[in-house]
Formats: C-alpha cells, structure tokens, sequence
C-alpha cells in the first residue's frame, strides 16, 4: 500500500513484498513501517544491493517501528528506477520490497 498527504510519502509491505514510490528529489518526507520484529531490537535500513545505509531505529514492545525520514542525501541519477530496501535486526534481514525512484517533475 502506498500513501501520500500534505506531510508524508509513505510506503509499506507485509514480510517480503511490498510496493511503493516516490520522486527525487522529494518534497515529502518517508514513513517507513515494520513489524515482526523483537521488542526493543534495532531495526536498520538500507538500501540497493550494497545495503548502503539509510535510517535506524529500535522496534517498540509490539516488535513494530516507524521511522520518519527523507530520502538519503546519496539519492542521485544512479537510484532512479527500481531499487531494493531492507530491513535488518542485527545480521539477520527480516525483510526486503522494491522501491520504484522517480524523477520529480520539472
């Protein structure tokens, strides 16, 4: 599911799927959700197939986190298209879904 208001562009999935885009460079700041996670774990993101890192964050009692971002300042010509993003606990990936980067129109 994909979402979009006055404040935030967010995009989310369930395990290890999901869809979602957003423009670059971007207006609106990410919501990033998760769950499954261990109560008081830290979640990190990354993304592309170098796991390079984006945000971080520790899942609450439920095992869920939300982490209010932007795009990453690496964001360029080279992330336009399909990108992969992860969610880790630790060395363990706990999930994966694609991003679809777009340019922003002129």
């Amino acid at each position: 599911m994909v979402c979009w208001g006055d404040t935030y562009f967010m995009f989310y999935g369930y395990g290890y799927h999901a869809i979602g885009g957003v423009t670059y460079p971007s207006q609106y700041s990410v919501a990033i959700l998760g769950s499954g996670f261990t109560p008081g774990a830290t979640v990190t993101i990354t993304y592309c197939d170098e796991d390079i890192f984006w945000a971080e964050d520790d899942a609450n009692e439920c095992g869920a986190f939300i982490i209010n971002t932007s795009l990453p300042s690496g964001f360029s010509s080279w992330t336009m298209g399909v990108i992969t993003v992860r969610a880790w606990e630790g060395d363990e990936l706990m999930a994966t879904w694609p991003l679809f980067v777009f340019p922003a129109p002129s």
